[in-house]
């Protein structure tokens, strides 16, 4: 058997820069649009969403209901991303032993 560590840097939203930090926001209002179910069940929350998606559907405009998301909800993505560690890319990185 052959044990091989790897070790690579990862960080909080705050510490991204802009494009990485800009790729984790898309990125969770992109899960938010392809699976509800995803986002926190705070009543605050999917009240904002479902106004984002009425005003979506009001405009006749679904291609930018991500940018509705964030209107509306900018500051509940913004909390979810700060949850989270990334690598340098923005790419979510999920600790197996934590």
């Amino acid at each position: 058997m052959k044990t091989i560590t790897e070790t690579f840097d990862v960080f909080t939203y705050d510490e991204l820069a802009k494009p990485a930090q800009d790729a984790v926001i898309n990125q969770i209002i992109q899960d938010w649009i392809e699976c509800p179910d995803c986002i926190p069940d705070f009543e605050e929350i999917v009240l904002q969403y479902d106004k984002a998606c009425q005003k979506s559907e009001e405009m006749q405009t679904p291609w930018f209901l991500g940018e509705y998301i964030w209107e509306y909800c900018e500051k509940f993505v913004l909390s979810e991303a700060k949850q989270n560690y990334y690598l340098a890319s923005g790419k979510w990185y999920c600790p197996i032993d934590e």
